[in-house]
């Protein structure tokens, strides 16, 4: 490759991996069909690791240092392809309000619906102060309740995320996943110092 053109690679690479993941770790946290659009990138992600090792086939004694320059678009995969599940515990553990809110709407689901735990009903809620609507709730409720019930809640500011039922976080309940995402986004920065220091600036 041509000096312009790993120059080029290089920095796709690491924007895609500081500024492309963030950005679609941003859209997946707000449920529904946004959680497929880290998903899809992540995959992508993880395909393009493989073609990157190749581009430096005009490198001799390369076998340590073109595989560590595809660590941030592999790790970032790594951390995009769990994050529908991870982003919204850790938002609500980071900046979520309580909120007392009332069940406005019960929808039935089938026992096989990931959407609630009890596998049997969505909750759409409503603050139930100010009526504003906050949106259905994340993960349901454990115990089925009617109409009309009210419940507390985290809500994060700006609803980008859905809301959950505050007895989630009770006994440190967001905490496994709060951990496990800061692993992964720890392991994605390294990557990223790894590849930026490995990355081939001349043939040796």
């Amino acid at each position: 490759m041509r000096s312009r053109s790993r120059k080029g690679l290089l920095a796709a690479v690491l924007g895609w991996s500081l500024l492309g993941t963030p950005a679609a770790l941003f859209l997946g946290g707000a449920g529904k069909a946004w959680g497929a659009v880290p998903m899809f990138f992540g995959i992508a992600s993880a395909c393009v690791a493989f073609y990157i090792p190749s581009c430096w086939d005009d490198y001799p004694h390369k076998v340590l240092r073109e595989r560590l320059t595809a660590a941030p678009v592999l790790t970032a995969a790594v951390l995009l392809v769990p994050s529908p599940w991870l982003v919204p515990w850790v938002a609500h553990d980071w900046v979520g309000e309580p909120v007392r809110a009332m069940v406005t709407e019960r929808t039935a689901l089938s026992d096989t619906s990931w959407e609630a735990d009890d596998g049997r009903f969505v909750y759409r809620v409503a603050d139930a102060t100010t009526e504003r609507d906050l949106g259905r709730l994340l993960y349901g409720l454990p115990d089925p309740v009617p109409v009309g019930t009210v419940v507390e809640v985290s809500v994060v500011p700006g609803g980008w995320i859905p809301p959950v039922g505050a007895e989630r976080f009770e006994d440190g309940g967001a905490r496994p996943y709060v951990t496990a995402f800061g692993a992964l986004a720890a392991l994605h920065l390294l990557g990223c110092a790894g590849a930026w220091v490995a990355w081939p600036r001349e043939p040796w």
